[in-house]
């Protein structure tokens, strides 16, 4: 009988093993980063907005709702401009933040990045102060 095959056939099959399992390793492995789910963000964004204020124990978003309560809308979205909008833009998305207007019924916009498209998904988290209702729109 011929072993001389023998060998180098044992030799070549214990060879595979460790590449099968190097390529397994490789295939399984997700070379795309994984990235947050928006809902995700514009909830976390929300919070954000919560967790600062002028005075202890407030936050931007109950300084604005006393502005808006008071009649003073300018002063809410000077505010909003200027605490608000840099913490928005570190977000990297468009974004449009609203509030309930009680004598018009409708929500107005305080400060915005651009305009809310209709062709894709839109993001949103609701707070309240008061009687002052804050949509943050994220797309």
């Amino acid at each position: 009988m011929n072993d001389e095959g023998f060998i180098f056939t044992i030799d070549s099959i214990l060879m595979l093993i460790p590449i099968f399992i190097i390529i397994t390793t490789i295939a399984s492995i997700s070379l795309e980063v994984p990235h947050e789910a928006p809902y995700y963000t514009v909830q976390d964004a929300m919070e954000l907005l919560v967790l600062r204020g002028e005075k202890p124990n407030d936050t931007n978003l109950m300084t604005i709702a006393e502005n808006i309560s008071a009649g003073n809308i300018n002063g809410a979205k000077t505010a909003a401009q200027n605490d608000l909008k840099p913490l928005l833009d570190s977000f990297r998305m468009n974004y449009n933040l609203t509030y309930y207007n009680s004598s018009s019924g409708t929500y107005d916009t305080l400060i915005s990045s651009g305009t809310m498209p209709s062709d894709r998904n839109v993001y949103s988290a609701t707070r309240n102060y008061g009687n002052v209702i804050f949509r943050l729109y994220m797309w």
